[in-house]
């Protein structure tokens, strides 16, 4: 560029930027930001760290379940947002939570095994008895078609949530209580064997959480909506009884453990299977 100073012509040489110092500056920047980006990866990645739900872990989600239902909350991304929830700090920024009445069991046993590292797995799809129009009300109950494992690196905890949310069904309940394989079992109507975290079916096609069991006997539950509203109730009459196949009732979650599974230098268990007890050896069968 040539310009006129005083009278005499003197040339300027435009400044360009010099490439070998942009390459430093971003390469500068990829590293500094790179801890924060596998941070966010290794916060939200799905990772098993155990490789069976102990006795201390169900006791755990319980805990975790009664503290959610204690709550003043009255959305599942309240109650999941809200203080009385222990692992709400470690979740990513922005996240929103939704579930429905169906969903709702699935949506918190998930998000408290990936927030324990903890094997999971569920029921992806099932098949009617007999022929139906619908098989949320087949009426003799429905056989389980398929199931998907959550193994470490699969998936993230918030991706599994979305999936779930659009994947479960109240028909996923509606099986046989001697079926074996199921991620849920019917249990006694006690004080043994009801406890927060325990799920209850409605055959008419409603499904709630157990949060507490009053001293009195009275047992209360928390139930979600379409809508994402989250409400409270008594246990009473409007939970109806049917005949076997249909499933209806009280059931506890199956115990779970990881098989084959591979131990990394990490932590965390790389492959393998999730199977669940069968019911002679379940608790409260």
């Amino acid at each position: 560029m040539v310009q006129a100073v005083g009278g005499i012509r003197v040339r300027r040489r435009l400044l360009r930027p010099n490439r070998a110092w942009l390459t430093l500056v971003v390469a500068a920047l990829f590293l500094v930001l790179q801890p924060a980006t596998a941070a966010a990866q290794s916060a939200t990645t799905y990772r098993i760290l155990r490789e069976a739900w102990s006795e201390a872990d169900e006791r755990g989600y319980s805990e975790f379940v009664r503290a959610i239902g204690n709550a003043q909350c009255r959305t599942i991304d309240q109650c999941l947002k809200n203080p009385a929830n222990p692992f709400a700090r470690s979740d990513p920024p922005g996240i929103a939570y939704r579930a429905d009445c169906a969903d709702l069991p699935y949506f918190l046993r998930a998000y408290y095994a990936w927030k324990r590292g903890l094997p999971f797995s569920y029921i992806s799809a099932v098949n009617p008895k007999g022929n139906t129009s619908d098989i949320r009300y087949t009426r003799f109950g429905n056989d389980i078609a398929s199931r998907r494992d959550i193994l470490t690196g699969t998936t993230s905890g918030p991706d599994l949530l979305v999936n779930l949310r659009d994947t479960i069904s109240s028909a996923m309940y509606r099986l046989h209580p001697d079926m074996e394989g199921t991620d849920l079992y019917p249990v006694r109507v006690d004080r043994k064997a009801i406890r927060a975290g325990s799920v209850l079916y409605d055959p008419n096609g409603h499904l709630a959480v157990v949060y507490r069991v009053e001293d009195d006997g009275r047992i209360l539950y928390m139930d979600a909506h379409p809508d994402n509203s989250l409400t409270r109730g008594t246990y009473g009459r409007k939970f109806v009884r049917s005949s076997p196949g249909m499933g209806a009732g009280f059931k506890n979650w199956r115990p779970a453990k990881l098989v084959n599974g591979v131990k990394s230098i990490d932590g965390t268990y790389q492959g393998g299977r999730v199977v669940f007890a069968t019911n002679a050896e379940l608790p409260d069968y």
